[in-house]
């Protein structure tokens, strides 16, 4: 159907369109489909299917003239952070890093009360931190840029715990005995991180 956005009740509520041809042959579609079912080859839901939704986004485009509801402006004050091994973490959040051999901080922020509160703001938030060095100098000219993952975090008494992994190139660049300063990039006009002077040391 032409116009038609992704709701659609007959198939299965949501429709994402894919691809636009004349015929498979123009597609190319015996390199992919075609060979998956010469094969009997199954994604990952266990059907032949070629295509499985791993992530879904509805974006509104310039044209639209859907109003949008008003969004309710928010701050989350980070008032600490800590790494992932230290003892001055909740025993439970320590453990489960452990357990999953994960390394990088556990950052504690303030301002968001509900699980809706969180999960709000971990939708729309700019979640890039850059961890700067107090005396200014970066190691290989690199800036260190983690992020906090709204995948893992923990709300306790009203205090978001919240996780930010450090990659690779995060520890290669990372020059332990300094002091850096945890500084959001807050590249949004209605939900932002307050950091002030929130600093972090690795010996």
């Amino acid at each position: 159907n032409l116009g038609q956005n992704i709701y659609d009740t007959n198939l299965f509520g949501l429709a994402t369109h894919v691809a636009t041809f004349h015929d498979w042959a123009d597609a190319e579609m015996y390199k992919t489909i075609g060979k998956r079912n010469k094969l009997n080859l199954k994604n990952v839901s266990g059907t032949a299917n070629p295509y499985s939704t791993l992530t879904l986004r509805d974006e509104v485009g310039q044209h639209c003239k859907v109003k949008l509801p008003e969004l309710n402006p928010q701050n989350a004050r980070i008032n600490t952070v800590h790494w992932t091994d230290s003892q001055k973490l909740d025993q439970d959040i320590l453990e489960n890093c452990q357990s999953r051999n994960r390394f990088g901080l556990i950052a504690e922020v303030e301002g968001l009360e509900s699980m809706q509160d969180v999960r709000e703001f971990l939708e729309y938030a700019d979640l890039r931190v850059y961890l700067k060095p107090v005396d200014g100098i970066l190691k290989n000219n690199q800036r260190i840029g983690i992020s906090f993952d709204p995948g893992c975090f923990w709300l306790k008494q009203g205090i978001l715990k919240i996780y930010m992994p450090f990659g690779p190139s995060d520890k290669a660049n990372f020059r332990p005995g300094v002091d850096y300063i945890v500084a959001p990039r807050n590249q949004n006009d209605h939900f932002n991180w307050v950091s002030e002077e929130v600093k972090i040391k690795r010996e």
